[in-house]
């Protein structure tokens, strides 16, 4: 709890007992740290923060902004229902009747939750594999293995869940996207190319200036006037291109080659001497190293966009 003083008025909160030290009287500083609050209290206080907090308990109280929770039960009802009839098979990995209103936790038999996270994500569906603060780890939950679950129910696990601010048109949004993923999963994949390269560029190590082979959106338009015949390459997987749409650049589409498709001989896209080529993909990850492979193979006219279409500004 805080209080604010300006001029000669003091504000605090309602029921916030206030501690008022005489100067100079003898006192002990609460935290050893900095010499903010006269050396009394180390640490700033986010003074946004704690305004945001008040007014979002405002509106808690008056009831009026966010969903209530039998709404939010209906939206992850519906949810669920799309879940079901979209993916065959579906697990849910804790009792829904012990869940939270806005959380659903599914895996999807033979689908690495990977696979379902870029694909959703393709369709415009955020999702997690794992909790935020173990975003960049690979291995499946501790917290599902430790309930006993199979391994394959582990490593297909995905979140999804809503906020309080959610209403009945995103809902319906999701749930029409859901169904189009699982109809871009269920579609035959083309044949793998022997030896791709996929699974080599797993463990590459984007070493050395990447900044002399990286775009910005903001950059592009500027780059492509500078070189027309530039080759605009989609790296994403055939699911996630059918879940989403093209990546287009003016009257420019990008040609889909999936990452997976590509063997680790150089394609014949980037051979070209003259004409460059320029990498997107959904957070730019693949992209960048794609580049930076083939840089290493001497195509240095290869470039990626930063941030892939995580980063795409939204169109005007």
């Amino acid at each position: 709890d805080y209080a604010v003083f300006s001029g000669h008025k003091l504000y605090a909160p309602k029921g916030v007992g206030l501690l008022v030290v005489r100067r100079d009287a003898p006192f002990t500083a609460l935290m050893a740290g900095g010499g903010q609050e006269g050396g009394l209290r180390s640490g700033t206080e986010n003074m946004p923060g704690i305004a945001a907090l008040g007014a979002v308990l405002e509106a808690l109280q008056q009831g009026e902004t966010f969903a209530d929770h039998a709404t939010l039960h209906a939206y992850r009802d519906q949810l669920e229902a799309a879940l079901r009839s979209a993916f065959v098979g579906v697990v849910f990995n804790t009792p829904l009747a012990h869940s939270l209103p806005t959380t659903l936790n599914f895996s999807v038999p033979g689908c690495s939750s990977k696979t379902l996270v870029d694909v959703l994500d393709a369709a415009g569906v955020r999702v997690s594999a794992g909790s935020a603060c173990s975003a960049a780890k690979a291995a499946p939950s501790d917290v599902l293995e430790a309930m006993g679950l199979p391994r394959w129910q582990t490593e297909s696990a995905v979140r999804l869940s809503i906020g309080p601010l959610a209403d009945a048109a995103l809902v319906d949004a999701a749930c029409l996207a859901i169904t189009r993923c699982a109809q871009a999963l269920a579609a035959p994949a083309p044949p793998l190319v022997t030896e791709a390269l996929a699974p080599h560029l797993c463990n590459t190590v984007c070493a050395g200036d990447a900044a002399a082979y990286t775009l910005r959106w903001e950059d592009l338009d500027t780059f492509m006037a500078v070189n027309p015949g530039t080759r605009f390459i989609d790296l994403r997987e055939a699911a996630e291109h059918a879940a989403g749409s093209g990546v287009a650049l003016g009257n420019r589409m990008a040609v889909n080659k999936p990452l997976s498709q590509m063997s680790k001989a150089l394609p014949a896209w980037c051979l070209d001497p003259v004409a460059p080529v320029v990498l997107v993909c959904r957070s730019g990850n693949r992209s960048l190293k794609v580049a930076h492979w083939l840089q290493s193979r001497g195509c240095a006219h290869v470039r990626h966009v930063h941030g892939g279409l995580a980063l795409r500004p939204p169109a005007p």
